[in-house]
């Protein structure tokens, strides 16, 4: 094929996005490593951009920077050491990165392709297997560069990452810690108004049974004179079993009619119960008037009996009622004391965790503004790092390209081929 008849392409790298995933980034810190080992690994690693870089023409600014940079290895390759190399290399990248590119003001000198300074090398095909050996511990140094600059650009990244995940957590846990202190400081408020509501009520209580007492005793020495009034009653009447009647009493259905000295007694147990009755005793005013009613005419003395028996109940009843009464009274005010305590402890517990958790809250909070420091100094490192990063990585990587690109070239060009050397004709 005739010197300049291809297409003209140049090496070209892609620039990375700005952020690979972390898997995609380790796969290729991992490549690189290989790189460093062996020179294979470094061709291998950079196959996959030679086939992207290929297919991509360029500019003729940037096409020209490309073969100043591959006249320049090409024609030192036999004369200069490995060291001479790689500072054409590093002078050409930091021309590169300055944006100066020097081939622009030495267009004249630059040759149109490989080619055409292979074909101008003279002897370089004698020396090919020395300056393989070169360009192959040129690529390892490279290669190594390329290691450790994506190494560092990840750790970056990777530090900001983990510096992020430490904010989140910590801003999380003082989220926590105030949301603890919130449901205790309610749960305290409502434990002491309830404890408040509770005092009320007990208090009340204590008022009433205190009332209850001093009324009750009085009242059941009442219940219990008026049950003995009504018994003797029932006595003198000889309705009970333990006061014999005699036939005129019997004839008069069990009153002791003919004895004076019994009626004499009879009025006298009536009119102190009525007047029991009438000083808001047990027994009713009214239920006393109808005794004595009826115990006028002696006539009627199962209606005397069972009026007095009613009275009886009605005592026993109510005595029933006042004790019962007396005893729930008592049991309730144990139920208060007892919600009383209960809710007395859980505005101290309450409290006591509100507290401890504000302390929390505190503490975290502190935590996390250092975290909020690191976040963003790792960030700002990140950013410097990277943005140095998308700067300096692609014409490094483009050195590595054109560096193989000019070994693919002599190989074929001392083997005899003058069929293209690389597909799309590459530098």
């Amino acid at each position: 094929m005739a010197i300049g008849s291809a297409p003209q392409y140049v090496c070209y790298v892609e620039q990375r996005p700005a952020r690979q995933s972390a898997t995609s980034r380790r796969a290729i810190v991992a490549a690189g490593l290989l790189a460093v080992a062996v020179c294979a690994a470094v061709l291998l690693v950079s196959a996959p951009r030679q086939q992207e870089l290929l297919s991509k023409p360029t500019t003729v600014k940037a096409k020209l920077a490309d073969m100043a940079l591959a006249t320049q290895l090409i024609r030192s390759s036999s004369s200069l050491s490995v060291s001479g190399l790689y500072k054409i290399v590093s002078g050409w990248k930091d021309e590169q990165i300055s944006d100066l590119n020097s081939g622009m003001q030495t267009l004249a000198l630059v040759p149109k392709d490989i080619e055409t300074q292979l074909q101008a090398s003279g002897n370089l095909c004698e020396k090919k297997d020395m300056i393989f050996a070169k360009f192959n511990l040129l690529l390892k140094k490279l290669g190594h560069e390329d290691v450790v600059r994506n190494a560092s650009d990840q750790a970056a990244y990777e530090a900001k990452q983990a510096a992020l995940r430490a904010w989140l957590d910590g801003e999380s846990q003082y989220r926590l810690e105030t949301e603890k202190q919130k449901e205790a400081e309610e749960g305290a408020t409502f434990a002491r108004s309830e404890y408040e509501k509770w005092m009320s009520t007990v208090t009340s209580t204590k008022a009433r049974l205190a009332k209850m007492e001093v009324r009750y005793p009085k009242e059941k020495e009442s219940i219990a004179s008026e049950r003995e009034l009504l018994k003797t009653i029932l006595r003198l009447l000889g309705i009970m079993e333990d006061q014999p009647v005699d036939d005129v009493s019997k004839a008069a259905g069990g009153y002791k009619a003919k004895d004076t000295a019994t009626l004499k007694a009879l009025k006298a147990k009536v009119a102190e119960l009525k007047l029991q009755a009438s000083q808001g005793g047990a027994i009713q005013l009214k239920q006393v008037n109808m005794l004595q009613s009826k115990l006028a005419s002696f006539a009627e003395s199962d209606a005397v009996k069972d009026l007095i028996m009613g009275m009886l109940s009605d005592l026993e009843t109510r005595e029933e009622i006042i004790t019962k009464s007396l005893a729930d009274t008592k049991a309730e005010l144990s139920g208060h004391t007892d919600k009383l305590v209960k809710y007395e402890q859980e505005v101290v517990d309450l409290s006591n965790a509100a507290d401890k958790a504000k302390q929390q809250a505190e503490t975290k909070n502190l935590q996390r503004q250092n975290l909020n420091g690191d976040k963003i100094t790792t960030g700002e490192t990140y950013d410097n790092e990277h943005a140095e990063f998308v700067i300096v990585a692609p014409p490094a990587d483009r050195s590595i390209f054109i560096l193989q690109a000019i070994m693919e070239k002599i190989e074929k060009f001392c083997a005899g081929d003058t069929s293209e050397a690389v597909t799309g004709a590459a530098v």
